[in-house]
């Protein structure tokens, strides 16, 4: 899951390099002044892994921090998740999922609440677990069991293990995809991915990428992608010593999954938390190499793959490894953006700032639009539903609007003590920006989402 020992220890730096100052910042236009609404957490600190998610009318949020918070006298602390409404910055419930909980997602149709965590049970600590919860529309989490709510109780999955199907898995990909009508859920164990229903908890499909020896040899899957119209599932492989390769199958409008094809071994190397993207059609499949500085794109009807060289994202062969790229198509397929989140500095690594490069597709050949470097490592990459604007944000504070067009930066607000992690509600133009260094009535650093309206 998104909670390794490699983020806590880059989490701690960020902390003390804002701390003491050593952070520089891109400062590439004046800012503006827009402090929007705060959402303060009352116990619990967040990580750059626990994203804010909206309602797809954006009357509640809901976010999950994933660690207790020094000084907490909450026995529940970093276990709690939260619903808040962003109008007025006030939480409206809690529940308690379960240790360290990272990713969440809501349902736009029902307004499902979907969150990976671990379990707490004394039989099953450690396990990573899947929670669907009912957000009603008060805002509150549904616990009764009263018929005439038509709301189901919360339902908790303990996910299969990678090598043993009968064991709980302690590890799992930090992904949630919801069907944006259907109430189904798409998850992996980074061996094997699985369908489930929001409505009853049982599992729908179950796809098989990688045997057991595959993952004793160190394959394991990086990402996994849907395309809603014809249900192509994209699924990206990676081993660190081999290289990386593509499998691609079916989810039917039931849930149901199969496994259609994969394509050859591409000997280069993806970097960790590297993302695989379909585009709209789910005919091309998209896959940036940090080994090579190249953007692969596989024709998935034609079985061909093609590359376009993007040197500016090329690392060393020690520094690739664990350099994600992540790829997005937007703008009706005619945009491509490749973000590099960047690294603060580390044992055995110098720092590394953000980078994000946008190409247009022009008569079927990608074309370079425009490039940004950031002197700070970026947050997660977003974009407005036309594809016009992008927003990023740095870990040291700077929150910016990035014109696709262009490539231009406009700074958003005053800069903030970090930024750890963005989501935009497209639907009500608000960007909620996650953060550790709020500061509290009673003077000490709380975890906060900062709500920032997008005129």
């Amino acid at each position: 899951m998104g909670c390794s020992m490699r983020k806590r220890i880059a989490s701690l730096l960020v902390s003390l390099l804002l701390a003491v100052g050593l952070m520089p910042f891109p400062g590439k236009v004046a800012a503006q002044n827009n402090s929007g609404i705060q959402v303060r957490m009352p116990t619990g600190a967040l990580e750059t892994w626990n994203n804010v998610a909206f309602t797809a009318t954006g009357r509640y949020g809901v976010v999950a921090p994933s660690e207790p918070r020094p000084g907490d006298i909450d026995s529940f602390s970093g276990q709690y998740l939260y619903a808040f409404n962003p109008e007025t910055g006030l939480i409206t419930d809690r529940y308690v999922v379960g240790p360290q909980p990272s990713r969440t997602a809501i349902h736009r149709v029902t307004s499902q609440v979907a969150v990976l965590h671990h379990s707490a049970e004394p039989e099953t600590l450690g396990a990573v677990c899947l929670s669907f919860l009912a957000l009603t529309g008060e805002g509150r989490f549904n616990r009764s069991s009263n018929i005439f709510s038509g709301l189901p109780l919360p339902i908790r999955i303990l996910l299969p293990d990678a090598i043993g199907a009968q064991q709980p898995a302690t590890e799992v990909l930090d992904k949630i995809w919801l069907h944006p009508q259907l109430p189904i859920a798409v998850v992996s164990n980074r061996a094997s991915v699985f369908s489930y229903s929001l409505t009853t908890g049982k599992m729908l499909g179950s796809m098989r990428i990688l045997s057991p020896e595959q993952f004793s040899q160190g394959w394991h899957i990086s990402d996994f992608d849907v395309n809603v119209q014809t249900g192509r599932i994209a699924v990206l492989n990676r081993s660190v010593q081999t290289g990386f390769n593509l499998s691609f199958g079916q989810m039917a409008q039931s849930g149901s999954l199969s496994l259609l094809s994969e394509t050859l071994r591409v000997v280069d190397t993806v970097g960790d938390e590297s993302n695989v993207a379909l585009n709209s059609s789910g005919t091309q499949a998209f896959v940036a190499a940090s080994g090579s500085g190249l953007l692969y794109r596989f024709s998935i009807v034609g079985n061909s793959v093609s590359t376009v060289p993007l040197p500016l994202l090329r690392e060393t062969p020690a520094e690739a490894v664990d350099t994600p790229l992540i790829v997005t198509c937007f703008g009706n397929d005619e945009l491509l953006a490749i973000q590099k989140p960047g690294h603060i500095q580390k044992p055995g690594h110098i720092q590394k700032p953000g980078h994000v490069t946008l190409l247009r597709e022009v008569n079927g050949t990608l074309t370079f639009v425009a490039e940004q470097s950031f002197g700070s490592p970026l947050t997660n990459l977003n974009f407005d539903p036309a594809g016009n604007l992008g927003y990023v944000g740095t870990l040291d504070g700077h929150v910016y609007q990035l014109q696709t067009e262009t490539g231009e930066l406009n700074e958003l607000s005053v800069p903030l003590a970090d930024a750890l992690s963005l989501t935009f509600d497209g639907n009500n133009r608000r960007l909620s920006v996650s953060t550790n260094g709020a500061v509290s009535p009673q003077g000490f650093n709380t975890s906060a989402i900062h709500l920032l309206e997008i005129k």
